[in-house]
Order: structure tokens, then sequence, then C-alpha cells
């Protein structure tokens, strides 16, 4: 059971991923608070993660070797 207490399942076998409640940034991800500390950080099922980034439309830029290189926040009109 995630976070939010749902009892989701994808194709029979519950998945989970941590959420970061203050989103990284490129200005924030080297912030050792908001990277990977406890107070910022929110188990959640899958299910329930995509649910709270599918309003955001922010893309991860990952190099050849798959290391996360920045972040492009989306700009607000």
């Amino acid at each position: 059971m995630c976070h939010n207490q749902t009892h989701e399942k994808i194709d029979g076998d519950q998945r989970y991923i941590v959420h970061h409640k203050i989103p990284l940034t490129p200005k924030n991800i080297h912030n050792p608070y908001i990277a990977c500390g406890w107070d910022n950080l929110m188990f959640l099922c899958l299910e329930c993660h995509n649910k709270i980034h599918s309003k955001e439309h922010r893309q991860m830029v990952f190099d050849d070797d798959g290391n996360l290189i920045g972040i492009d926040e989306p700009k607000n009109n």
C-alpha cells in the first residue's frame, strides 16, 4: 500500500516509487535535503506517482549512460 493508501495494482503486481515533495530542478538537484532528505520523500505506488506528474510537463534529460543531466521545467505564462 502506498502513502496515499491505495490498493491499485498494475498487471497484478504493486509497484512503488519515491516521490520528491519539492520537485528536483537543475538548481536544487545537488542539495542533499531536496534530493535525498526523508522529509522531502514520499513513498507512492506507481499509479499515484503518475497521477501527480501527469499534471506537470517536466522533461528529464539523460546522457548516453542514463545519468540525469538536467530537468527542463515548463515555463509559466
